[in-house]
This record gives C-alpha cells, sequence and structure tokens, in this order.
C-alpha cells in the first residue's frame, strides 16, 4: 500500500492541528448544563460512542505522525505501520457510523415539533 508522502503528511499536520484546537476548545467552553435536555453529553451510549471515536481518533493522529518520520522508502516496518493506519481509518468509519445511527434512533424517536 503506497500512498502519496507529501498528502499523508499534509492529512498528519491538519489533524494534529484540528485535534489540538478541539482540544483547546473543550477545555475553555464551559457551557451551562441543563437538567431535562433529551441529548446530553451525559447519555451512556453517546458518552461511549464519543469517547470511543475520540480514541481512535487519537489513535489515527499518533500513527500519521510516526509514518510521517519514517522514511519514504519501502521497509516492512513503513509497510506495517501503513496497514495500523488504514485499519485505524476503518476504526473511525465504523465509530462515526456507529455514533451516527444512535443520533438517527434518537432523533427519530422524538416527538415532532
Amino acid at each position: 500500500m503506497r500512498t502519496g508522502s507529501a498528502k499523508l503528511n499534509k492529512l498528519a499536520n491538519v489533524s494534529q492541528d484540528a485535534l489540538r484546537k478541539e482540544g483547546d476548545l473543550m477545555k475553555t467552553t464551559k457551557a451551562p448544563v441543563e437538567q431535562g435536555k433529551v441529548l446530553g453529553y451525559g447519555e451512556e451510549d453517546f458518552q461511549l460512542y464519543v469517547e470511543e471515536l475520540i480514541e481512535e481518533c487519537e489513535t489515527f493522529v499518533r500513527l500519521a505522525a510516526k509514518l510521517k518520520q519514517m522514511p519514504v522508502e519501502e521497509s516492512e516496518a513503513r509497510e506495517e505501520l501503513e496497514m495500523k493506519l488504514y485499519g485505524s481509518l476503518s476504526h473511525l468509519e465504523v465509530h462515526a457510523r456507529q455514533l451516527r445511527e444512535w443520533w438517527d434512533q434518537l432523533d427519530e424517536s422524538l416527538p415532532d415539533e
């Protein structure tokens, strides 16, 4: 599996910057919590899906950063890392789909306004 090194480097930089900015935003945002909300971060399933997605995002960024530091020449170590990165991307898709399906089910269960 060969990828464009420049594209991968750009992806890793963008991903790291996005996570850093989101992390900063999460640290500084202190929204008031209203009781009785239908969708809150405290929802157990929602929290689980979000945490799994965040964890896999971190894994993907970490793997992309490692790959960025490796020589471009083909090697067994590079190929293994590329396969792990591809696997992480697949996990991201699964976790995003699970969260989206949960959210869609919640939306469908709400009364029409």
